[in-house]
């Protein structure tokens, strides 16, 4: 056994669990940032979007894809351009 009292294997296991936390949350505010961003991008390029297709952006938890998503709004006229699959 590593820890020479129980408690010592608690205080780790919640620490362990805190930080796991801790990055499910920067995680979580990285895709926020990049719907906000993504979103701003296509409001400022006048590409209209239906209330479905801000879902579907708002929604998507791959960044990946969020990435994909952006680059093309950075060029595309419409939202079919945007979410054409690759």
């Amino acid at each position: 056994m590593p820890y020479k009292y129980p408690s010592q294997m608690r205080l780790t296991g919640r620490e362990e669990g805190r930080e796991e936390g801790r990055e499910a949350g920067r995680e979580e505010g990285r895709l926020q940032g990049m719907v906000y961003v993504l979103l701003l991008v296509v409001d400022s390029r006048g590409i209209e979007l239906s209330q479905a297709d801000r879902e579907r952006i708002a929604s998507c938890s791959d960044p990946e894809l969020l990435c994909s998503w952006l680059e093309r709004a950075v060029t595309a006229d419409d939202a079919e351009t945007l979410f054409r699959p690759v």
